[in-house]
């Protein structure tokens, strides 16, 4: 035991600086397994993606970003993906190239009545404002189950990087019409045929559809007025008196600010159809419950503008 401890005292430094060397190599042993282990999976994601887009005929113009889901993570199947794909790339490439009446008929009925009921509003406002030059190029992401997010470059080759160009984006999603593959554009993601009513206090509010963007929704609504006196669905005062609410009870309230106060005046025995939006982002596992008018002034003075807090009742109709 002395002898090693002799031996260590007189040639400690040098210990130390081979444990310090030694470790420094086992270290950067460690990170060269793992950059070469990183690198590896890398290649084969980019050789199953480059598989993938090869056997999906994406086209020279269309880079396929990922053949997974940018908000779940869950990966597409080859043949879905191929099939929307294909419809997407035809649709681009035809609002490119300035085919506006062959891209129209890609749309659905939906789309073109909430959005382009005509194909020179649809050429003007859509593909004008997207498609600058004919020889354009797209990167195309599943966003969530059948919308994709889509960005479209004006000019790749001036720098080889897609990244580079000038990028504008949308939201497309494809649903089935009459047994075919359409396309709601524009951050439209679709319509919901709901007819949901409820009477309370001789008033009757149907909720007749909504129409869902990315960042927003929209309900029609029918309010009947069977009573004996004016109505008004809500002042306005306070943005969160009129909201939808989910099933894990979540509020979203209406775009109030948009509304005119007129809009919510109801005179008895009348009925009126109006037009709600909603602070509501697309989110495919969101499930709205309830429509919620916390603040119907039942007896209100239209030409004094006055309003009896008293009178204020809570109608609520379940989606």
């Amino acid at each position: 035991m002395n002898k090693l401890r002799r031996f260590y005292n007189q040639n400690s430094k040098g210990i130390w600086t081979l444990a310090i060397i030694i470790a420094f190599f086992l270290i950067l042993l460690k990170l060269v397994d793992f950059w070469v282990g990183k690198h590896n999976e890398e290649e084969i994601q980019k050789n199953k993606l480059n598989n993938l887009s090869d056997s999906i005929n994406t086209g020279d113009n269309i880079n396929l970003d990922s053949n997974k889901s940018g908000v779940t993570g869950e990966e597409i199947s080859k043949t879905k993906l191929s099939t929307d794909v294909e419809i997407i790339r035809e649709f681009l490439n035809n609002c490119s190239e300035g085919k506006t009446e062959e891209a129209y008929e890609f749309l659905t009925q939906e789309c073109k009545e909430e959005m382009y009921d005509s194909i020179e509003k649809f050429r003007e406002y859509y593909c004008n404002n997207n498609f600058k030059e004919k020889n354009m190029n797209f990167n195309i992401e599943n966003w969530v189950n059948n919308t994709y997010r889509v960005q479209m470059v004006d000019d790749i080759m001036a720098t080889g990087k897609f990244e580079d160009g000038p990028v504008k984006q949308d939201y497309i999603t494809l649903k089935k019409e009459d047994g075919k593959n359409k396309l709601n554009i524009n951050n439209y993601i679709g319509r919901s045929v709901l007819n949901k009513e409820k009477s309370t206090n001789n008033i009757n509010i149907k909720v007749i559809n909504k129409n869902v963007y990315m960042d927003y929704e929209i309900y029609d609504i029918e309010v009947r007025n069977d009573t004996d006196n004016d109505i008004l669905l809500d002042t306005k005062e306070n943005i969160k008196s009129m909201y939808i609410k989910d099933s894990k009870g979540a509020k979203y309230s209406s775009y109030s600010h948009e509304i005119a106060l007129v809009d919510l005046y109801v005179q008895k025995k009348q009925k009126r159809n109006i037009k709600i939006k909603y602070y509501s982002s697309y989110n495919s596992g969101k499930d709205i419950k309830e429509m919620v008018f916390s603040k119907v002034n039942m007896n209100y003075k239209r030409e004094n503008n006055l309003v009896d807090i008293e009178e204020f009742k809570e109608i609520k109709v379940n989606l």
